[in-house]
């Protein structure tokens, strides 16, 4: 509940509470991706990862940790759009030129990391893989450890190159897993 999670989180923070004019309390599902724009999408790899990005100071720090699966994984990237269109071409054009065979793409601020992961798989795009690895840059300022949480949660699942294809050849060889997360 959102509302509950300001009086909760977002009060003792400071966060401003957002008025939201009746004109814009749809969604407008036109600034959504669409199913056509990853017709053409054919993995690379048997892989992926799916790295959301609401928080672009924490990308290159997220990137790093990126690095331990490039060669071996395709990477997925959307990316929340900011009331600066310039600001999102400049951004997404330095994804591109550090990534070229990722696939990256906009997406509104709705869902918070959720939604363009779930419309990736709504879309099949995720079928296509023998496993998905989601992470997103996670900011916590609501916790005094927030910061620490987040990189003991990406260390967790992506710690070094070796060590993470040893989690990753693990993970899918037991049948009986589902999911891997940090402790």
């Amino acid at each position: 509940n959102a509302f509950w999670h300001y009086l909760s989180i977002g009060v003792k923070e400071n966060r401003p509470p957002r008025l939201v004019p009746e004109d814009r309390l749809h969604l407008d599902w036109f600034t959504f991706p669409r199913r056509s724009q990853f017709r053409k999408h054919r993995p690379g790899h048997p892989y992926a990862v799916v790295a959301h990005v609401y928080h672009r100071e924490i990308w290159p720090d997220l990137r790093r940790h990126l690095d331990s699966v490039r060669g071996f994984c395709d990477f997925l990237i959307p990316v929340v759009s900011s009331r600066d269109s310039l600001a999102d071409h400049t951004f997404l054009a330095d994804l591109r030129l550090q990534s070229p065979t990722a696939t990256v793409f906009l997406v509104p601020n709705h869902g918070r990391d959720i939604l363009s992961f779930v419309m990736l798989a709504n879309f099949g795009v995720l079928d296509r893989y023998k496993a998905v690895c989601k992470v997103h840059t996670k900011r916590s300022p609501h916790l005094p450890d927030g910061e620490e949480w987040r990189r003991h949660l990406v260390e967790s699942i992506l710690p070094s190159a070796a060590r993470t294809r040893d989690l990753l050849f693990r993970f899918i060889s037991d049948p009986r897993a589902g999911i891997v997360v940090g402790d």
